[in-house]
């Protein structure tokens, strides 16, 4: 979904006139856009996105941040690594 949102043409010229949080504005729109078109795939995760407050907000912010990061230059990759639990 982040390789769909970063190759959208509005996004990436949103992303060139616009700080991350005006670019906030159509990106939402997109995600949700995206995030329904893969509803028959993925309903159940989806719905929690929709249903679920707390989680939904963290889900876009975090996508926000991919997103917005890439289109300005950014690293392609995920800046969250997993590491081992402490003995």
């Amino acid at each position: 979904m982040t390789a769909q949102l970063v190759a959208d043409a509005d996004l990436q010229q949103a992303a060139r006139v616009n700080d991350k949080g005006n670019f906030g504005v159509p990106f939402r729109e997109a995600l949700d856009d995206a995030l329904v078109t893969r509803h028959e795939k993925h309903g159940d995760f989806i719905n929690t996105i929709f249903q679920d407050e707390a989680l939904g907000a963290f889900f876009r912010n975090w996508m926000l941040d991919q997103v917005y990061g890439r289109l300005r230059g950014g690293s392609d990759e995920c800046p969250v690594t997993r590491r081992p639990e402490p003995d």
